[in-house]
């Protein structure tokens, strides 16, 4: 069950709210005007946090995991998006391009995203309306920027000492001070602090290059992995097996372990595995307990060695199945 503090109204013209999850789908639901699924990777409890700031049409949130999670989904309407890491236990995998801790990664709402972060990953995102980020971009920058935009979704590398100097003015607005009664009466300091990071990004871009692939072959490794993921997720319930993967991308066993090793540090069975665990603990959050109602969600997710099923589920997520089927109807008080 999630906990919510030093929520909403912060100004008139600035909103905070503050979430810690315990797991992955409450933290994929959180994040407000957002449609993502989060599928946990790595094995133990979930633990997250998000901190998020409205200034004005500027939507700034600070997300924190602490379990390699597969995320996917669509952002807010007609806006760009721009993640900023502040620290990564490994790197992290954004579409077919790698992300690495002095990288930042962008994308335009209508293309969506596929993110999968490493066992501990604190980002910040920006999600800026596409007018605004036109009008931040002015006449004399819009051609050049916007051939560099055309190009998303992509992962740029700046400078170094740009791109902590970046680092620093937004995690400065989730410091408690920032958020002190003293400014929160005048609007004007708000909308300079949206201008200020707007401003600051624009600069961030003119200096930035895309990030290379780290061989000449991740890319197609990559397209290989992700005809397979979706392939997989598209499914549902309906167990899917190696052999339907390696017919579905025309690849060999072998080839396609290759793949799935060299993109998402794994195989192809254990991936499997644990998107239909997640899939079990999903449709366990939403059911009603009853007798026998976790065998029937996990024969249908292909799980039939219930007690083997048990094990493997309580070393994913770090409780049984019915620990979860009995805390997703807990109400809080």
């Amino acid at each position: 069950m999630s906990m919510l503090s030093d929520s909403d109204e912060v100004g008139s013209s600035c909103r905070f709210r503050k979430v810690i999850t315990l797991d992955s789908d409450e933290h994929a639901a959180a994040l407000q005007a957002w449609d993502q699924t989060y599928n946990q990777l790595s094995p133990g409890a979930f633990k997250g946090a998000l901190q998020q700031i409205w200034l004005g049409k500027l939507h700034v949130f600070r997300e924190t995991t602490n379990r390699a999670v597969a995320q996917s989904g669509l952002p807010t309407k007609d806006c760009f998006v721009f993640g900023v890491p502040l620290e990564m236990s490994d790197t992290a995998l954004f579409g077919n391009q790698v992300v690495v801790p002095d990288s930042f990664f962008m994308f335009r709402s209508t293309d969506g995203f596929s993110l999968r972060t490493p066992e501990f990953f604190d980002v910040i995102g920006i999600a800026i309306p596409e007018p605004d980020m036109a009008a931040a971009l002015g006449s004399q920058l819009e051609s050049e920027m916007r051939v560099l935009l055309s190009g998303a979704p992509m992962v740029l590398i700046p400078p170094k000492p740009a791109m902590a100097e970046f680092r620093r003015c937004l995690s400065s607005l989730f410091e408690p001070r920032a958020l002190q009664p003293s400014p929160l009466v005048d609007a004007a300091y708000w909308q300079d602090l949206s201008d200020g990071v707007v401003a600051h990004l624009v600069s961030l871009l003119q200096t930035a290059l895309r990030l290379p692939p780290p061989t000449p072959s991740f890319p197609g490794r990559c397209r290989v992995v992700e005809q397979a993921v979706a392939f997989a997720l598209s499914q549902g319930a309906e167990p899917v097996t190696v052999g339907d993967l390696c017919a579905r991308t025309r690849v060999s066993r072998r080839m396609l372990n290759y793949c799935f090793q060299d993109v998402l540090n794994t195989n192809p069975v254990h991936y499997l595995k644990a998107i239909r665990l997640n899939g079990v603990r999903r449709e366990l959050r939403q059911t009603n307990p009853a007798p026998g109602v976790i065998r029937d969600v996990a024969g249908r997710w292909g799980f039939w060695h219930f007690s083997r099923f048990a094990s493997e589920y309580r070393s994913l997520f770090g409780e049984l199945p019915s620990d979860t089927l009995c805390r997703g109807h807990v109400r809080p008080t």
